[in-house]
């Protein structure tokens, strides 16, 4: 029996918080392939990267240029150990130290800020996913998640949570001044593609939404569960109770059509964010679909507006 080819079609958008006093940037940063498609075959052994990474604003400076270095740099082929990521930070540290210690040697520069650089160095968590023509590789660090649901929005995988509660936890991060890696805390497998599969990489906002939702959907029994969470990942949770919607494939389907466009996929954020069903964040999403490469192939996405105003 000939082997079975797959093609992939994806999207992915960023958004920054809402209501900031001042202009700052989005700490998020995200990989994806660059083609004027969004849709590509999977092919041999050529591995074909997705990653999002959040930058850790509270822990030393430059949290968004960490971000985007670590995106930049992320290796051709999966990493699966701690082993082999801290190989890789010890590989790609050093260039970007090189350049901000430089930076700081400016007088605009104040010794506090040159000495939290030095002592708390930079931190970002990653979720990043590796396809070959058979298999999806992926690998979490920190609290940006992987999720992969079937054709009928059932959950196949949600790395590395499940439940809301870890959420509210400080997550473990990757830092150029440490270079530590938890081997406890790395989360890696390989997972079998087929038909209709579809892939969600998520910094830790909208990724705990759709942890909530899934399990307000699909596992009403863990519900009566929610108020042992607390502050504002309490909140999200009971306001998200009461929005209205009816399946969790409808939460899916608002956020694919949000996707379509930038202007879109920050109007959604900050409706939701309104609403109180999401935390106040940077935001980030790919979403890759996997499908037959012998079916014909039509855009999965919208190009039309949303109709879907959740």
């Amino acid at each position: 029996m000939p082997e079975t080819k797959y093609r992939l079609q994806y999207l992915a958008q960023t958004s920054t918080k809402m209501h900031e006093p001042e202009v700052r940037k989005n700490e998020d940063a995200y990989k994806i392939p660059i083609y004027n498609t969004n849709s590509l075959l999977l092919e041999g052994d050529v591995f074909v990267p997705f990653a999002v990474s959040d930058g850790a604003g509270g822990t030393g400076i430059f949290a968004s240029e960490w971000s985007e270095h670590l995106i930049k740099h992320l290796p051709k082929k999966p990493m699966h150990t701690a082993t082999e990521v801290k190989a890789w930070i010890d590989k790609i540290w050093e260039e970007f130290y090189d350049k901000y210690a430089k930076m700081l040697e400016s007088d605009s520069y104040s010794y506090a800020v040159r000495n939290k650089f030095f002592e708390q160095g930079s931190a970002a968590t990653i979720a990043a996913c590796w396809f070959d023509s058979a298999k999806a590789h992926w690998l979490t660090y920190g609290d940006s998640c992987i999720f992969v649901w079937d054709s009928s929005a059932k959950i196949l995988e949600s790395i590395p949570y499940t439940q809301a509660e870890p959420f509210a936890q400080n997550p473990f991060l990757l830092n150029w001044a440490t270079e530590a890696v938890e081997p406890e805390i790395l989360q890696s497998r390989s997972f079998s593609l087929a038909q209709e599969q579809t892939f969600i990489l998520a910094t830790d906002a909208l990724s705990l939404y759709l942890i909530l939702e899934y399990i307000r959907f699909h596992k009403p029994e863990a519900w009566t569960k929610t108020p042992k969470l607390s502050g504002r990942t309490l909140l999200c949770a009971q306001k998200i109770h009461k929005n209205g919607l009816k399946s969790f494939e409808e939460v899916l389907t608002a956020l694919k059509q949000a996707l379509i466009s930038q202007e879109a996929f920050t109007a959604f954020c900050h409706r939701k964010y309104q609403a109180g069903e999401i935390l106040n964040d940077d935001y980030t999403m790919v979403w890759v679909e996997v499908e037959e490469a012998t079916k014909k192939t039509n855009s999965i996405f919208p190009k039309e507006p949303p109709l879907i105003n959740p």
